[in-house]
């Protein structure tokens, strides 16, 4: 017995031994990340939330939208409480497939932006152990040095940048493991796990996955130059080259649909949309290029500033090898092309195909990875913590180099902490003035949100180089022990995560929520006095973007990356908070908008409340309260019914409108709108459009006109009409819908508002708009594809003599591949870059 409790607590011992840097690092992120919650009073020890931005405004709905599947009111690909009727695969795409998106089924309905905050530190906790892991067994580092890394990666830079949009901090938990994949294929030559995890990252973000694949398979096309034997390259260029392939046929079930809804997305630019910015015909427009790059600069850096740690540690590295191995000179290549999107700018939009957001650091989970790796590796072999075996070794028998370095660190360590813990990095917003101002001043938030905060960073980058710098420098010239150093580090690594981990608390955490529910509750009393169709606006801007879906309601609101470009059109037209790409809401517009859009009921702050008593068009809803009739209100807001409202279901004389001019200017907004008007049937002579001729055209489309019955993918309407006669709905005409009259299919008629719209039958009709997601189609095709593909690919590999007779013919091919990437993505911009830099000159001077 005796032996057998020695065995237990030896097995015990030998477990805390391996496991002690997997609970200290995930330990201080854990108590860290739950010390600020409470603080912050943030669910569960509050109300608040640290959902907020695009996590809540446009991936909590999307979300909640599955609660709505479960209940019968949606479809599973398609919701009409979003911008008219919008297919939902796109945006469900872009964020659904995490191992940590089940947690929000388990939290429940109504509970989706709370459990945020709560997959938010699993997703951290899970980083320090992918962390802590990595440095341990891909470089043997001992334990406590891996828990201080473990704590670094954890609240690395892309952290921040990725945080609101959720599932890109996934991206940081497979970049790891995709190392340690590619390592045991250069040892066993398989491909078969670096591919896994590739397609990994696919799921977790098509766009960015596959577009950071632009730099990735050339770094590695690359390694061969530097680390592979001359007589193998071909062979590891060609297993290489097919590890990409078969991730990106693993990954096509949704990567074929995703493409499509990239395409039909309304944000899609062209591809040099943006790159060539400043350049008119009118000369170069030096001082708003400037501008727009030091903006994007800025941001940027501040992420590649706050991994400062890991950075000073990857110069390290270079210092220790003087570049004279071939793993370092792959290194500094790799490290020249990761970092060079961020210094220019116009390669980052290359990188992103044209998007019309160049986005901070939207590829930056490869710079936390090289960072990372560097750091390691600067790290591997030292025994930072361990006391040395005799002084002399250690250093020279001047001791005056320890005691100054140990009083500048501590005053270094000392003046962070009451820099930072007092807030003075925002009272120094008082130095400045204007925008800089703000920026300082709103830290917090902007750096949880990709948007920057270099001047705080900055200075700590400054500390960080104060220990870590100055002390490798005095270490390698034995001045003062490594473990000197080592003790200061580790100090800073406990500032890094504390500080940092309250920037994205801080950042985030937002009473955003409590205005939703006012907005739930009178969905809810609207709903008992008003069972019909209807939609709610609110006259100012205080919700978010997609209010529709969490105030369980019909609402033209939308927010979303892969949003349908048929949704826009009214929007643009007339005048609505939006950009025509991705985001649009209710605020804004006129009342001719309103009406026709079906904004039955308005939510009014109490600052405009005045202002909308005087609208004649405009009355209060009144609700029984405590046995007395009042106006539905809830935390300064206020609900009124909009009179003239048109019907849902228009029967008008014509099925095909046009806009008589583009949308660009007012001017022309105003003559679409009244030929819109016209259109319906207003008075043909109105040049100005008024709430009157309002109130008569919706009179008179309610005479013919009908309401329409939504239910989950449907929109009915029963109507009479004349020969020759049509309706129209104002839901977005978005591809997949099939349309009913009297149970024939017909077809749709075209219009430049993209409403639905069809031909009637003389006398009394039933039309029924049905939707069928034509994504569905894609993911089978992308499926089937995808393994037949991937089958021949293992026959190929494995039964023939493919791999070997083919090699050197796909290795000639990928370095092409490699080397057209990088002349198009980065010597191209490189060089739009510095000419732009030219033309500055010349303006100049």
């Amino acid at each position: 017995m005796k032996n057998a409790a020695k065995q237990k607590l030896h097995t015990a011992k030998r477990f805390l031994k391996s496991a002690y840097p997997y609970f200290l690092s995930c330990g201080l992120v854990l108590g860290a990340y739950l010390f600020m919650l409470i603080l912050r009073k943030v669910y569960p020890f509050g109300r608040y939330t640290v959902a907020s931005y695009d996590l809540s405004a446009q991936i909590c709905p999307f979300i909640e939208h599955i609660f709505d599947v479960w209940k019968g009111r949606s479809t599973p690909l398609f919701s009409h409480a979003i911008g008219g009727g919008a297919d939902t695969f796109g945006s469900l795409a872009y964020f659904i497939f995490s191992p940590f998106s089940p947690l929000f089924l388990i939290f429940g309905e109504g509970m989706v932006a709370e459990t945020a905050g709560v997959v938010i530190g699993c997703k951290l906790l899970t980083l320090a152990a992918v962390g802590v892991w990595f440095a341990r067994t891909q470089f043997g580092l001992s334990p406590l040095i891996s828990a201080c890394l473990g704590i670094l990666y954890a609240y690395c830079g892309y952290t921040f940048v990725a945080n609101t949009y959720i599932n890109w901090m996934d991206l940081l938990m497979y970049a790891p493991l995709a190392v340690w994949a590619f390592k045991k294929m250069l040892k066993t030559g398989s491909f078969w796990r670096f591919s896994v995890l590739i397609a990994a990252c696919v799921y977790t973000s098509f766009s960015i996955a596959c577009f950071s694949m632009l730099t990735v398979y050339p770094a590695l096309v690359a390694f061969a130059v530097f680390c592979v034997k001359k007589e193998d390259r071909a062979g590891y260029i060609t297993r290489l080259s097919l590890a990409f392939a078969c991730a990106i046929l693993m990954a096509l079930p949704v990567l074929l649909p995703s493409l499509v809804a990239y395409l039909r997305a309304g944000r899609g630019g062209s591809f040099f949309e943006d790159v060539l910015y400043g350049f008119s015909k009118d000369g170069f427009l030096y001082a708003k290029y400037l501008g727009k790059t030091v903006v994007a600069l800025e941001a940027k850096l501040s992420y590649i500033f706050s991994d400062g740690i890991l950075l000073i540690l990857t110069c390290v590295y270079f210092f220790r090898s003087g570049l004279k191995t071939g793993l370092s000179k792959f290194m500094l290549t790799a490290g020249i092309l990761t970092l060079l999107p961020v210094l220019v700018d116009e390669s980052m939009l290359l990188l992103n195909m044209g998007s019309y957001m160049s986005y901070a650091l939207r590829f930056g989970f490869l710079n936390s990875l090289y960072f990372f790796t560097g750091a390691c590796m600067g790290l591997q072999g030292l025994e930072v913590f361990q006391k040395p075996k005799s002084r002399g070794a250690c250093l020279q028998r001047k001791k005056i180099a320890p005691v100054i370095y140990g009083i500048v660190c501590g005053a270094t360590l000392l003046g962070m902490t009451v820099f930072f813990g007092g807030g003075y990095h925002i009272k120094a917003a008082d130095w400045f003035k204007g925008n800089a101002a703000d920026a300082i001043r709103n830290f917090s938030v902007r750096f949880a949100h990709s948007i920057g905060g270099i001047f705080a960073v900055s200075i700590y980058l400054a500390c960080v180089f104060v220990i870590l710098g100055v002390g490798s420098i005095l270490v390698s010239r034995k001045k003062i022990p490594i473990r000197m150093v080592g003790v200061f580090a580790a100090a800073l690594v406990v500032f890094h995560g504390v500080f940092f981990n309250q920037q994205l608390v801080d950042g985030n955490y937002t009473s955003h929520n409590l205005s939703t529910q006012h907005y739930t509750d009178f969905a809810r009393a609207i709903e008992e006095r008003d069972e019909g169709f209807y939609r709610v606006r609110d006259y100012g801007n205080y919700f978010s973007a997609n209010v529709g879906f969490e105030g369980d309601t019909y609402a033209h609101t939308a927010f979303s990356s892969m949003l349908d470009k048929d949704n826009f059109p009214v929007a643009v037209m007339f005048g609505y908070s939006t950009n025509g790409k991705n985001i649009s809401r209710g605020n804004g517009g006129n009342i001719f908008g309103d009406s026709l859009w079906g904004y039955k009921y308005v939510v009014v702050p109490s600052e405009s409340k005045k202002v909308a008593d005087g609208r004649s068009w405009y009355r209060p809803v009144m609700v029984e309260k405590d046995g007395e009739s009042q106006q539905l209100s809830g935390g300064g807001l206020y609900v009124y019914e909009n009179l003239h409202v048109f019907p849902s279901a228009m029967v008008i004389d014509n099925g095909e409108f046009r806009f008589v001019a583009d949308n660009a200017t007012y001017e022309n907004r105003m003559k679409n709108q009244i030929a819109l008007y016209q259109f319906l049937g207003g008075n043909k002579e109105v040049e100005t459009l008024t709430g009157g001729h309002v109130r008569t055209l919706s009179q008179k489309l309610r005479q013919n006109g009908g309401e329409v019955e939504v239910s989950a993918g449907k929109v009915c309407a029963k109507v009479s009409a004349k020969a020759g006669q049509y309706l129209m709905v104002p839901f977005a005409a978005i591809e997949g819908y099939r349309v009913f009259v009297n149970g024939v299919e017909t077809e749709l008629c075209d219009n430049d508002l993209r409403f639905l719209c069809v031909a009637l039958q003389e006398g009394e009709n039933t039309v029924e708009f049905a939707y069928e997601s034509p994504y569905p189609s894609y993911i089978w095709i992308g499926g089937i594809s995808g393994i037949l593909l991937l089958t021949l690919a293992w026959f190929l590999v494995k039964k023939t003599e493919f791999f070997t007779k083919s090699s050197k013919v796909i290795g000639v091919l990928g370095v092409g591949l490699a080397g057209g990437v990088v002349a198009v993505f980065f010597v191209l911009p490189t060089g739009i870059f510095l000419s732009k830099w030219v033309a500055m000159l010349i303006g100049l001077f």
